[in-house]
């Protein structure tokens, strides 16, 4: 059974479906589990959404003399003027 952090997942394929799965994860040099986890993370990553609660999204910039401090502004102070 998996660690503590992990949960167990059950699924049932056709028989077509896990032989072509089967034959994929084989010719990868993949045992099952690692390519189930591999699809699992590829669709998660392909389909997840951000939060449009996280406050990232809502944050207001320092302002510099009325200004928004831009993108550049924050280049110029992390790497200094060139």
């Amino acid at each position: 059974m998996g660690t503590n952090d992990e949960t167990v997942v059950q699924t049932a394929l056709s028989a077509d479906e896990y032989e072509r799965f089967r034959s994929i994860a084989e010719r990868e040099g993949k045992t099952l589990k690692e390519a189930l986890r591999a699809a699992a993370t590829e669709y998660v990553t392909e389909r997840e959404q951000p939060d449009p609660d996280d406050p990232f999204f809502s944050y207001d910039p320092p302002r510099d003399d009325g200004e928004a401090v831009t993108a550049t502004k924050t280049d110029d102070y992390l790497y200094g003027d060139e």
